[in-house]
């Protein structure tokens, strides 16, 4: 995961010209990296952040799906004057849409299934992509987009799958 900067008052071209608030636009539902109960750990480095520019913290909530950049960063606020946030705290390394930091940890993704309902024998992601294609044809992945999860199952034909 990398953190977003040049956002704040670089790449978007307008800074909180106020100064009044540091914004942020981020998941309201996406623990544990944001809430809108802000008990994420990038809530608590927008936090971090907004102390160290002696500003308030202020956040624009939306899905971080499809949409997110276009509806929150690329997006005027109600008054139509500025952009609704400066920064979005966390994108997965290599997003393409936006000028990143280093990424600051690393993650990984998970397939979870129950037991018994004809993956028993997957262990592994290429496991999944050898299946049979009638049974892989069959199957409804849940996943979040665009996520390098998604990205993998892509390349390996399975978009058809994803929910």
């Amino acid at each position: 995961m990398v953190l977003l900067l040049a956002a704040f008052g670089m790449a978007s071209g307008v800074m909180a010209e106020d100064g009044q608030a540091f914004r942020v636009c981020a998941d309201p539902n996406n623990l544990p990296f944001s809430s809108e109960s802000l008990d994420g750990l990038e809530n608590e480095i927008a936090k971090i952040w907004a102390a160290e520019l002696e500003m308030p913290l202020e956040y624009s909530w939306f899905p971080q799906r499809r949409g997110f950049i276009r509806n929150t960063l690329k997006a005027l606020d109600n008054s139509g004057l500025r952009f609704k946030c400066d920064i979005v705290m966390g994108v997965a390394t290599g997003f393409d849409q936006l000028m990143t930091t280093s990424p600051y940890y690393h993650s990984t993704y998970t397939l979870v299934y129950v037991k018994g309902r004809r993956l028993d024998g997957v262990s592994s992601g290429m496991d999944l992509v050898r299946l049979h294609p009638d049974l892989r044809g069959t199957l409804k992945i849940g996943a979040f987009t665009p996520t390098p999860g998604t990205k993998w199952l892509a390349r390996h034909g399975m978009t058809e799958q994803l929910v």
